[in-house]
């Protein structure tokens, strides 16, 4: 694959960070649906708030999960990365910011 141009490289990072975004947005916008719909009022039912609560928890679980993939697809995409599973490791260290610099992309 030939390398873009610059401005074709800022132009697609900024596209897929649109993306990234609006899955975010998407994600965290079910996860709040999911608890004012389930969520319990009664001050008893303090067993039901902790098995609601964890899948919330969950639903933001995935959601970052479907971001990393996002990216992770994208580098394969782009022969980045020569395969999803370091593409992933790569996409899921840098997104959570750990950066172990033990997998590097090529300068292309």
């Amino acid at each position: 694959m030939q390398p873009l141009p610059p401005f074709g490289e800022i132009a697609f990072g900024s596209l897929l960070l649109v993306a990234s975004t609006m899955l975010h947005g998407l994600g965290m916008y079910l996860t709040l649906a999911a608890f004012d719909r389930f969520w319990p009022i009664s001050p008893e039912a303090r067993a039901r708030r902790q098995v609601v609560f964890g899948g919330l928890i969950l639903m933001m679980l995935v959601t970052h999960m479907a971001e990393i993939m996002l990216w992770a697809s994208m580098l394969v995409a782009t022969e980045s990365v020569p395969n999803f599973r370091d593409a992933f490791y790569y996409a899921s260290v840098t997104y959570t910011t750990l950066g172990y610099e033990d997998v590097v992309l090529p300068r292309a």
